[in-house]
C-alpha cells in the first residue's frame, strides 16, 4: 500500500514592494514634496491604485506651488552674492543666520508636506504593514541626478 503525501500549500498573500513612510518623508524633506509624491505614486501604481494617482500628483503640485507662493509673499530672498560668500566661507554672521533660517524654513515646509502625504494618502491606501520595503539606494541616486540636472538648467536659464 502506497501512501500519497499531500503537500499542503500555504496560501500566497499579495505582497507588494513599496517605499516606506520614512522613505517618502525623507524624500519630501531632503529633496521636496514633488519627489515624495512621485515615490508615493510609484507605490500606488505597483499596488494597483491607478485611478487614485491623480489625487497624489495634484496634491504634490498644489502643495509645492502654494509653499513657493507663500515664501515669495513673505519676501524671503537670498542674494546670490551671499551664496557666493557662503561657498567661500567668508560670509558675515548675519548672513549665516539668514541662510540657516531659510534652510530650517525649507526643511520644515518639506517635512510638513511629507507628513501630509503619508497621513492623508499613504495611510488611506496602505493601512496595513503587508508590504516589503523597497530599497532606496537607487532612488536616491536618481533624485540626486535629477536635482543636479534641474539646478544646471535653472542656472543656465537665470544666469545666477
Amino acid at each position: 500500500m502506497e501512501f500519497e503525501e499531500y503537500k499542503q500549500e500555504e496560501p500566497e498573500e499579495d505582497y507588494v514592494d513599496i517605499y516606506s513612510k520614512r522613505a517618502i518623508i525623507g524624500f519630501s524633506v531632503f529633496f521636496n514634496v514633488l519627489f515624495g509624491g512621485a515615490f508615493l505614486v510609484i507605490n500606488m501604481y505597483n499596488a494597483g491604485y491607478k485611478k487614485e494617482i491623480g489625487r497624489v500628483i495634484s496634491f504634490s503640485f498644489f502643495y509645492y506651488f502654494l509653499t513657493m507662493y507663500l515664501v515669495a509673499l513673505a519676501g524671503i530672498r537670498i542674494d546670490p552674492k551671499v551664496l557666493d560668500l557662503a561657498a567661500k566661507g567668508t560670509q558675515s554672521p548675519a548672513d549665516t543666520l539668514r541662510l540657516l533660517s531659510v534652510v530650517v524654513l525649507t526643511l520644515s515646509i518639506n517635512f510638513l508636506g511629507g507628513f501630509l502625504l503619508t497621513r492623508i494618502f499613504y495611510n488611506k491606501y496602505f493601512p496595513d504593514n503587508d508590504y516589503y520595503p523597497k530599497p532606496v539606494g537607487r532612488a536616491i541616486l536618481i533624485c540626486l541626478l535629477v536635482s543636479l540636472i534641474f539646478s544646471f538648467v535653472l542656472k543656465g536659464l537665470f544666469r545666477f
